[in-house]
C-alpha cells in the first residue's frame, strides 16, 4: 500500500507540476492589481465584459483550486518521506533530516515573502505544519478522517458565526436608522451599530484612496515597497494564517495522507475509480461554486449575502479539488498526452524553483523596480503575461532536467539539509 514507485512519483510530480502552474493565475492577478480592486470585477469592468467574465471564471475554476491541490500533494510528499524513513536503517538520521528540510523551506519562505515581496507566501506555513504532519503519519485512518472533518467543520462553521454576527448587525443598524429617520434619541449602542454596520459596507467596496496610495508605493522604490510589504507579510503568515489558513491546510494535507495510503496516485488502478471521482468532484464543486460566486455577484456590495455564501465555499472546493486530482491523473496516463505529462513532470521536479522564479518574474514586471506594470493591465492582459511565463517555466524545465538532477532552488534545499553540496550534473552522478 505504501509502496513509492517510480510510476507512482512521476504520478504526483505531474500534479504538483499542473498545481504550480494552476496557481499562478491568481497569484499574479494578486500582484498586478490592488488590493481593493483584486476581487472588484464589477469595478474594473462595470460594462460586464470579457474582463469580468475571466474573473468570475477564474474564481469558479481556478481560486483555491490548484493550491489546495499544491498542499495536498505536500501532504503526500510528506508520507513517502516518512515511509524511506521507516524503511531505512538509519532512521534516526532520516528523522533528522526531515525535519532540517523543513527548517530550510521555512527559510526559503521568508525570502519569498520578504525579500521576493510575495506576502502571499505559503511555504512558511508549509513548514511550519509540517512539522505537525510527521506525528499523523503513524495515526489511525480513523483519526485523520476525524481531523480532516473537524477542519471542514471549523472552515465552514467559522463563515456562518460571522453571517449571523452580520444578520444581526443589519437588523440593529436597520432599527436605529429607523429611530433616527423617526427623531427618537439613539443611544450609545445604536450609534455603535450604526457605525459598524457602516464599517461592514466600507470594507468590501473599491476606496479610491487606498487604491492610490498601494498604486504609488508598488510603482516606486524597492525600499518603500519592502516596508509596505512587512506589514501584508507578516500579518499573512501570522493572524490570517492561524485564523483561517491552519485549518483549510491541515485539510488537504491530512486529504493527501488518506488518499496516499489508499493508493489513489497508482496509476494501475482502474480507470472506472478516476473517472467517477473526476465527474462528481468536478461537478459538485462546480454547481457549488456557481451558485456561490455568480450569486456573490449579482450585489457584490452586500456584505450580508457575500459571507452567507462564504459558508459553501469549502463544501465545494474539497471535491472539486479531489475530481481534478482524478482529471489530471487520467489525462496523463500513458497515451496521446503523454509527452505533455512529460513535461509536467519536468515542472512538478522543479515546482519550488518554479513557484520562488515565478514570484521574482511577477515583482519586476509589476512593481516599481522593473517594468511598474501594476494597475496598468486589464485581467486578460495578465492572462497574456501569465501564459508567456507558463510557457517560458515549461521550455525552462524540460531543458534544465535533462541535463541536471535537481532544479536550481531544490539543489540548494538538498545541499542545506545534508550540510554538503549534492551532485547536479547528470552526467556526474551514477
Amino acid at each position: 500500500m505504501q509502496q513509492t514507485s517510480i510510476q507512482r512519483i512521476r504520478t504526483i510530480d505531474a500534479i504538483r507540476g499542473v498545481a504550480v502552474l494552476g496557481i499562478l493565475i491568481i497569484n499574479f492577478q494578486d500582484m498586478a492589481f490592488p488590493e481593493d480592486l483584486v476581487l472588484a470585477f464589477h469595478a474594473t469592468d462595470p460594462d460586464k465584459g470579457s474582463n469580468y467574465w475571466f474573473g468570475i471564471i477564474s474564481e469558479i475554476f481556478i481560486a483555491g483550486k490548484f493550491r489546495g491541490i499544491f498542499t495536498l500533494i505536500f501532504g503526500v510528499s510528506s508520507s513517502i518521506i516518512y515511509v524511506k524513513i521507516t524503511e531505512n536503517t538509519q532512521g534516526n538520521t532520516v528523522v533528522r533530516i526531515y525535519f532540517y528540510r523543513l527548517l530550510w523551506l521555512l527559510v526559503f519562505g521568508l525570502v519569498n515573502a520578504y525579500l521576493f515581496l510575495w506576502w502571499g507566501d505559503v511555504l512558511i506555513k508549509y513548514a511550519i505544519l509540517g512539522v505537525l504532519l510527521f506525528a499523523f503519519q503513524r495515526a489511525p485512518f480513523w483519526i485523520l478522517t476525524a481531523t480532516a472533518l473537524t477542519c471542514l467543520a471549523v472552515l465552514t462553521i467559522q463563515p456562518a458565526a460571522e453571517y449571523r454576527e452580520l444578520v444581526n448587525l443589519q437588523q440593529k443598524s436597520t432599527a436605529a436608522q429607523y429611530k433616527q429617520q423617526s427623531g427618537q434619541l439613539l443611544t450609545p449602542s445604536d450609534l455603535n451599530n450604526l457605525e459598524q454596520w457602516k464599517e461592514a459596507l466600507e470594507d468590501i467596496q473599491p476606496r479610491t484612496d487606498s487604491i492610490e496610495r498601494e498604486s504609488q508605493i508598488k510603482t516606486g522604490s524597492f525600499i518603500g515597497l519592502f516596508r509596505y510589504n512587512l506589514h501584508s507579510a507578516f500579518e499573512e503568515q501570522t493572524y490570517i494564517f492561524y485564523k483561517e489558513d491552519v485549518w483549510d491546510m491541515l485539510l488537504f494535507m491530512i486529504l493527501g495522507i488518506m488518499l496516499f495510503r489508499l493508493g489513489f496516485f497508482n496509476e494501475r488502478r482502474k480507470q472506472t475509480l478516476h473517472l467517477t471521482t473526476a465527474f462528481f468532484g468536478v461537478g459538485i464543486g462546480l454547481v457549488i461554486h456557481s451558485w456561490m460566486i455568480l450569486g456573490i455577484y449579482e450585489n457584490p456590495l452586500d456584505p450580508v449575502r457575500l459571507q452567507f455564501f462564504l459558508i459553501f465555499s469549502n463544501l465545494g472546493r474539497l471535491p472539486f479539488v479531489v475530481g481534478y486530482l482524478s482529471l489530471i491523473i487520467l489525462v496523463f496516463r500513458p497515451g496521446i498526452f503523454r509527452p505533455i505529462g512529460d513535461w509536467m513532470v519536468a515542472v512538478g521536479r522543479m515546482a519550488l524553483s518554479n513557484y520562488l522564479i515565478s514570484s521574482i518574474i511577477g515583482a519586476f514586471v509589476f512593481y516599481g523596480f522593473g517594468l511598474a506594470l501594476f494597475n496598468q493591465l486589464s485581467r486578460l492582459q495578465v492572462l497574456f503575461v501569465i501564459i508567456v511565463v507558463w510557457i517560458g517555466q515549461v521550455v525552462f524545465s524540460v531543458i534544465w532536467m535533462k541535463r541536471f538532477h535537481y532544479g536550481p532552488f531544490e539543489w540548494l534545499w538538498r545541499s542545506l539539509t545534508y550540510f554538503k553540496a549534492q551532485p547536479l550534473w547528470r552526467r556526474v552522478c551514477k
